[in-house]
């Protein structure tokens, strides 16, 4: 359940925490088969606890990552916000600094004040995945039952940009494939995402192409690995253009390199 290693230089530990393996969405690229089925018990969060406890203490660990991922953690929030809560006072007891943060769908995010309640509790990095506009998203990236998810994913940033925590950072990641980058597709992404999130340096978006990773992903939609670099870069400037912010790298949600940041997470 836990994924931790440290990193002597800074004194910094790394923790990612796969606390369910279910799912609220059904995309059709997603190939995540976890090898268990159950969410993390308490026994589960206690142990991990544990190890934090002694690495700071027999570590000398100054910097805390800790990191949510799934399936999608936000299924799990009331755990989340626990673990969250006991890890922040250890930190703060150790002199400790700890950057919590999210990989999630952002589906629940605007549901029952989520997102100002993460962000309350110091979880204050996400990564978010928008699949183009708001009718193409909706045939990638569906609910369990085919619902659509486009409104909702909006509605939990939206929920997110109205918070005023020091530290947020949100990556908005895109998913491409040779259907995305059509120009009526991308006009309309820009736009869209420009409207909302232009000139606010905590929203970031992310140009990826999306992979074959056994889904069921239309492969004739792939984009020829040839062009992968270059349609990406020219993404990159055409949302500058729009006065978005870009991020650059694949570094998961507290600044490390995540397993989910080369899927179609």
């Amino acid at each position: 359940f836990a994924q931790t290693h440290s990193c002597a230089p800074t004194n910094a530990l790394s923790v990612t925490l796969v606390v369910t393996p279910a799912c609220n969405f059904n995309c059709t690229y997603c190939d995540q088969a976890l090898p268990f089925k159950t969410p993390m018990a308490d026994t589960d969060y206690a142990a991990v606890e544990a190890c934090i406890q002694n690495a700071v203490a027999e570590q000398k660990i100054h910097h805390i990552n800790l990191n949510f991922f799934g399936g999608e953690p936000t299924l799990e929030s009331s755990a989340i916000l626990k673990f969250t809560r006991r890890i922040s006072t250890l930190c703060s007891h150790a002199g400790t600094d700890l950057f919590p943060g999210i990989t999630t769908n952002g589906f629940l995010l605007g549901r029952d004040d989520l997102a100002a309640r993460l962000c309350r509790n110091g979880i204050l990095d996400y990564q978010i995945t928008l699949d183009g506009p708001e009718a193409l998203h909706d045939r990638l990236r569906q609910g369990l039952n085919g619902e659509k998810t486009h409104a909702a994913i909006l509605q939990g940033l939206l929920a997110l940009k109205a918070q005023r925590q020091e530290g947020l950072k949100v990556t908005i990641r895109c998913n491409h494939t040779t259907k995305s980058i059509q120009p009526r597709h991308l006009d309309a992404f820009h736009d869209d995402l420009a409207r909302h999130f232009a000139a606010d340096p905590r929203f970031r978006i992310y140009h990826h192409a999306a992979a074959d990773l056994g889904g069921t992903i239309d492969r004739s939609a792939l984009l020829p690995d040839k062009q992968k670099r270059g349609l990406m870069s020219r993404l990159k400037l055409e949302s500058l253009e729009r006065g978005l912010f870009v991020k650059t790298d694949t570094t998961s949600p507290g600044g490390r390199v995540c397993y989910a940041a080369d899927k179609n997470a």
